[in-house]
């Protein structure tokens, strides 16, 4: 019963200061705590990629551990470096290659549709969709573990409105032809 009495008097004094305090105050308040949730979001990814890339002293470690660098151990090798690895191989020449096509979107659109003929919805949307689609694949695909933590929403999204993009676009391809 105390618990519940004190936590109605915590809600009417926080109604009381909500009422007291000016529009600037309140957004200042809100601007804070943004800020303090952006910190903590900043510092978990530090830590993650800390987690993630291993340090001198844990290659050393794993080196000693593992009894030097052999053939019978190299997948643990390839497991302790996965997000090196990863970066190297595979993002990176992805990166490339996501940059190259969204700029080729841009430089056909701009010369030969002559800026989207003219302001061709289909044109545009299918920039828009580019550009949105190649954002979200880039973190996806350095396995950026705060994305892959906190815009579990988003990379559904992404996925099912790519998959919606293809079926039209198939749609339309086989009537037309």
């Amino acid at each position: 019963m105390a618990q519940l009495e004190e936590q109605k008097k915590k809600e009417e004094e926080e109604a009381n200061r909500w009422k007291n305090e000016s529009e600037l105050e309140r957004l200042e308040e809100e601007l804070k705590i943004i800020e303090e949730d952006a910190k903590e979001i900043g510092l978990e990814f530090e830590n993650d990629i800390e987690e993630e890339i291993p340090s001198i002293d844990e290659i050393e470690q794993e080196y000693q551990d593992l009894g030097g660098f052999t053939w019978a151990n190299i997948w643990e090798w390839v497991i302790f470096f996965r997000w090196i690895i990863n970066a190297v191989f595979l993002a990176f020449p992805f990166s490339i290659y996501l940059g190259f096509t969204v700029i080729l979107n841009f430089f056909l659109n701009t010369h030969f549709n002559r800026y989207w003929a003219g302001g061709n919805v289909y044109l545009l949307l299918n920039t828009v969709f580019n550009v949105v689609q190649a954002f979200n694949c880039f973190w996806l695909v350095f396995e950026v573990p705060v994305y892959l933590d906190w815009f579990k929403l988003t990379r559904v999204f992404s996925f099912e409105s790519a998959i919606a993009y293809n079926l039209i676009y198939f749609w339309f391809m086989w009537k037309t032809y």
